[in-house]
């Protein structure tokens, strides 16, 4: 069986895969921004609290406030929940760069394996899965990579 292998490097093939789910990455990356944004209105609400609701004495305001204080945290929760379900497409990834790897070892020439220990093979492919995963980590963003 012939097996022509259609990447030239690691990088290729890496943006070839992640090209399928460039929609979701971009989606992911927003909402990680879209959180870190609202993680900083507790303390710019808190300074509001301070400075104009409490000199006026108004309640009604200061209820409002703290509705939007726990508000908060169940909607960076909500996020969280949501961007965890997006990045699924990191597991497709990783599955994806596997079966490649096996397939490029599984094609090589008879020769090859026969000549190659067993140690060698396995060396070989423990080598190529961190190389790939070392250029994963550098492609996709913090906040997606820290989940796997």
């Amino acid at each position: 069986m012939n097996h022509t292998y259609k990447y030239k490097n690691y990088k290729e093939m890496l943006l070839g895969i992640l090209g399928q789910y460039k929609f979701r990455m971009i989606f992911s990356m927003l909402i990680v921004v879209v959180r870190g944004v609202i993680l900083l209105l507790p303390s710019v609400v808190t300074q509001r609290i301070i400075d104009v609701i409490l000199p006026q004495g108004s309640f009604s305001l200061l209820f409002m406030y703290a509705v939007l204080l726990v508000a908060i945290p169940i909607t960076v929760s909500v996020l969280i929940v949501i961007d965890l379900f997006i990045d699924k497409y990191i597991l497709a990834i990783m599955s994806k760069l596997r079966c490649d790897i096996y397939n490029g070892i599984q094609y090589r020439p008879l020769k090859w394996l026969k000549e190659a220990k067993i140690g060698d093979i396995v060396n070989c492919m423990k080598q190529k899965t961190l190389r790939i995963s070392g250029i994963l980590e550098l492609e996709v963003s913090y906040g997606s990579i820290r989940r796997l």
